[in-house]
């Protein structure tokens, strides 16, 4: 759908409504009297191509993991720590979400949304965003307006990895696994997630 044009009908007609990409950050605690928006739009496009980096775009209604997946199988490297983690791509940035030693904003180039108050186009850098722990400038100045479409990531094409964490060097060495690869870094992620966590597919949890 046009997303400016659904965005303004629902306001002409005075309806309340939200924008949702998998859900797994929400809880209700009511029904929501209004109208629910699943961003589903798909799509990954290779924008740049250097020596040893590259720049991607991302349509917000991708998997998360997916793309992490995704990514590694191109040989686009930077996102093996953040495997497993639920939701879409075009939530991670309102959370930047982070996980065993790396945070979105480490990776992240550019965010593109469509902003229904003052209805524009916003193409805001990695450094606009204001990213902190868990937080960014959509839970703030943006909050209830800015609708993430696309976000862009610069990824290194090096096998470059980062094995700080303790669980994850723990795990790569109970597989005697000295020198890392990202695909052992991403196995290794997922088996820790998965050993600490229930499956939010399978179980449902707050």
């Amino acid at each position: 759908a046009d997303l400016p044009a659904l965005t303004d009908t629902l306001s002409q007609r005075g309806e309340c409504f939200l924008v949702l990409g998998g859900g797994s950050n929400i809880v209700f605690g009511a029904d929501f009297a209004g109208t629910v928006l699943l961003m589903r739009t798909r799509g990954i496009e290779l924008l740049e191509r250097a020596s040893d980096s590259v720049l991607v775009s991302v349509a917000a209604g991708e998997t998360w993991h997916d793309w992490v997946a995704f990514a590694l199988e191109q040989g686009w490297h930077g996102l093996e720590n953040l495997a497993l983690i639920p939701g879409t791509v075009g939530a991670a940035p309102v959370q930047n979400i982070g996980a065993y030693g790396v945070e979105l904003i480490d990776r992240l180039d550019h965010v593109v949304a469509w902003d229904t108050a003052d209805r524009c186009w916003l193409r805001l850098s990695a450094a606009d965003c204001r990213a902190g722990y868990r937080d960014s400038i959509f839970k703030h100045e943006l909050a209830g307006r800015a609708i993430i479409t696309q976000v862009g990531f610069r990824l290194t094409t090096r096998p470059d990895v980062s094995c700080d964490y303790a669980d994850l060097r723990h795990e790569l060495a109970a597989h005697g696994i000295a020198q890392p690869t990202p695909r052992d870094v991403f196995d290794a992620v997922c088996t820790v997630r998965r050993a600490k966590l229930p499956d939010p597919a399978v179980l449902g949890n707050a």
